[in-house]
């Protein structure tokens, strides 16, 4: 897994096991098709970072085992 920070934000670091209201792209990596999308809907998700897939949570809340520092709000990533 890989994340790039566009926006780093100034708030505090987003957890593991915490919930999130977040804007997302979901695009398939093979042909670059978007599957699915907050944004196309006009509607944020909110959700546990417990109950997703795991890129959500490493992606969101960081994974220490392979260095992904975690969110902070206000942040895109």
């Amino acid at each position: 897994m890989q994340v790039k920070d566009l926006v780093v934000g100034t708030g505090a670091a987003v957890g593991t096991k915490d919930s999130v209201t977040v804007n997302y792209l979901g695009i398939n990596y093979v042909d670059c098709a978007e599957f699915d999308s907050s944004w196309s809907r006009s509607s944020v998700a909110t959700f546990s970072l417990q109950g997703v897939i795991p890129g959500f949570t490493k992606g969101i809340g960081g994974d220490t085992a392979t260095g992904i520092a975690p969110m902070k709000v206000g942040g895109r990533r």
